[in-house]
């Protein structure tokens, strides 16, 4: 096990430092932050000025490696349009997200397994047609699409619901419920699918032989080997909607990480953007490592390996 933990925390120091890099040298690539930060009528010395104020001037090799030694002492550098630490501006949305990518999954796991299992069971059935349907709308249509359309009937038609914020747990219905959506149908679709592949094994059919309830066959044998493949996607789906979230958050005014990056990509506020990044590759590879560990708990032949 410490040899499993040492190899995962440097392949994930490894992920990270990958990812710094590649996000260094993309933010680049849409322009200068002095464009946007000057007047159209600067002169070219205040524009040179405003380069070498920011360190732009430097090579990006040069640029990068001050980049990662500041960043290892803490420093993940000062926002561009605010003049405040890019961290804190982070953390002060990170709760935001954190809370709205576990309601969003609450709302897929709760929705997502009884239907998937109920799918499988009534398999051709109508309430089969009905999970595929709503499977196939889940992943069809776009999240702005139906956080507008959220927003529409239940902040605007009906009123009972508000449309923008974070001021209090009514803020989060909408859009968790606009995210979660989207997962369920994945997880609906997954549990039907490896439910159908359980319940044709030999051990099933030996279980209904030797007379167990229906309920426990399909609980205690078939659903706990089915859903091994749910947990990485519910737990990929967490990192995920965190930072994946950008139409969500702009759509509903919400004040998390996706939408932060989005406006730090507006203003080409580097430092920000660059600390977004790692914050949520940070939580993604946090994540991964404790799906692997559940694994063991729900599966002793990984445990054994």
């Amino acid at each position: 096990m410490i040899r499993f933990i040492t190899r995962r925390v440097i392949e994930g120091c490894i992920a990270l430092l990958g990812v710094a890099l590649v996000v260094f040298v993309l933010a680049r690539t849409g322009g200068s932050p002095v464009d946007v930060m000057l007047p159209i009528e600067a002169t070219a010395e205040q524009r040179a000025q405003a380069t070498a104020r920011l360190g732009l001037d430097k090579p990006l090799y040069e640029q990068f490696g001050i980049y990662l030694l500041n960043v290892a002492q803490g420093d993940f550098g000062t926002s561009i349009r605010t003049r405040l630490p890019a961290i804190d501006l982070v953390t002060s949305r990170l709760a935001n997200s954190l809370l709205l990518a576990l309601a969003a999954l609450t709302i897929a796991v709760a929705i997502g397994v009884p239907l998937g299992v109920i799918a499988a069971m009534r398999r051709n059935g109508p309430w089969d047609r009905f999970a595929s349907l709503f499977a196939l709308l889940g992943l069809s249509l776009p999240n702005f699409f139906s956080g507008i359309l959220a927003i529409w009937i239940f902040a605007v038609i009906l009123g009972v619901l508000p449309a923008q914020g974070a001021a209090s747990w009514q803020h989060y219905v909408l859009p968790a419920a606009t995210m979660g959506w989207f997962t369920s149908a994945g997880v609906t679709r997954l549990v039907r699918s490896g439910m159908l592949e359980v319940l044709g094994a030999e051990y099933i059919k030996l279980a209904r032989a030797e007379g167990l309830p229906e309920r426990s066959v399909v609980m205690r044998h078939a659903f706990r080997n089915a859903v091994l493949p749910v947990v990485t996607f519910v737990g990929m789906s967490y990192g995920l909607l965190i930072g994946a979230a950008v139409a969500t958050e702009v759509v509903f005014g919400f004040p998390g990480l996706a939408r932060l990056a989005y406006e730090a990509v507006q203003w080409r506020d580097f430092p920000v953007l660059q600390a977004v990044v790692l914050v949520w590759a940070t939580i993604i590879i946090g994540v991964n490592f404790a799906v692997d560990l559940l694994y063991g708990v729900l599966d002793p032949r990984v445990r054994l390996s």
